[in-house]
């Protein structure tokens, strides 16, 4: 297991990922969906665009983890880029969302974030639990969604 900072050549990575993280089928059009797209669209080039893959002993792709600061699902507040994290579920339950997050939040802070917002499913029990075990707290129950926050 290994995990990386994001390249531009996992651009097709990240939006098969966040296709698994909206539950959406993989036909929908994410390009022409603008409530959507705003996730990845010329993602690298904003300020706080970071993002980190997770790969296993192959080389291969198994999760990832990015943030951007937009107006989203998860937006809280106009200085809180808000996170997204999906691994393939053939490997999750097996610590790796744990990992990649831990170290995506030791990246954020190195880069003096003053915090993460995001959005989360709130029947994904496993993925609250994680989240909250990582700090963040829960800021608004809307729907069938949580959004939740974290301040360094």
């Amino acid at each position: 297991m290994k995990i990386r900072n994001y390249q531009p050549r996992d651009f097709d990575f990240l939006k098969q990922m966040f296709s698994m993280v909206t539950y959406e089928s993989t036909s929908l059009d994410f390009d022409n969906a603008p409530n959507l797209n705003i996730y990845y669209q010329n993602f690298g080039q904003g300020v706080y665009d970071y993002g980190q893959v997770i790969t296993v002993n192959t080389g291969k792709p198994i999760g990832m983890i990015w943030c951007r600061l937009i107006k989203g699902y998860g937006y809280v507040q106009a200085d809180l880029p808000e996170l997204i994290m999906a691994i393939r579920p053939q490997f999750q339950h097996r610590g790796y969302g744990t990992q990649l997050l831990n170290s995506f939040l030791n990246l954020t802070n190195q880069h003096n974030f003053t915090g993460l917002s995001l959005c989360v499913n709130k029947t994904n029990n496993v993925a609250v639990q994680l989240y909250e075990k990582a700090g963040f707290e829960r800021v608004k129950d809307q729907n069938q969604m949580l959004i939740m926050k974290l301040i360094f």
